[in-house]
């Protein structure tokens, strides 16, 4: 069987896992710092799959099936190529003794030319790919943004958190701690001596 130059499903993390860290430790320090001003007041908290909401949605189905059709034109065009190599160095292999050194050499040029190209088709798929999920899934991100914004209006959300790309989503200008910090921070400063 040829091998796979895609990804099983489409890749819609948009957050690296050391963005992630320091989202984490950033939405902590947060949390720390502003749990005193928080108990004072109620806040609307809330959490969001992402990822679901992207792959089970109407919109994230028709990109998946898309991306999908694409990938498997892309597939059977390298697999083709693929296969005719194969077909190549086979015969190669098998006539090697028969041919003539320069014959030989010939096929073999044509062989690593064709073994190239091959490697230029991947190469180029595996961008297009990119390229067309891009161009697929930016869309269904700025509707969801729209839409979660204006979900959180009109439910008084203060916090609103992505269940699997920890990391806010929204926050409030009432959960906003950056002067008081900055405040206290520049209190404590003390300037060092040279």
């Amino acid at each position: 069987m040829a091998a796979r130059y895609f990804p099983a499903t489409p890749d819609t993390k948009l957050v690296e896992v050391t963005v992630k860290n320091r989202l984490m430790l950033a939405l902590t320090l947060v949390g720390l710092l502003a749990a005193p001003a928080m108990a004072a007041e109620n806040y609307n908290i809330a959490v969001l799959d992402g990822d679901r909401l992207v792959n089970d949605s109407l919109a994230g189905k028709a990109a998946a099936v898309e991306l999908e059709n694409f990938r498997n034109t892309k597939q059977k065009e390298i697999d083709t190529k693929q296969n005719a190599l194969k077909s190549i160095k086979d015969s190669l292999e098998a006539k090697a003794a028969s041919m003539s050194e320069e014959a030989r050499h010939e096929q073999e040029l044509k062989y690593q030319r064709d073994l190239s190209d091959l490697n230029i088709l991947v190469r180029d798929a595996q961008d297009e790919y990119k390229r067309k999920e891009t161009t697929i899934l930016q869309p269904i991100y700025a509707d969801l943004d729209k839409l979660i914004k204006d979900y959180v209006a009109r439910n008084s959300i203060d916090l609103l958190l992505n269940k699997n790309n920890p990391g806010v989503i929204h926050a409030s200008s009432r959960l906003e701690v950056t002067d008081k910090v900055l405040e206290e921070f520049n209190r404590n400063f003390k300037p060092k001596d040279k």
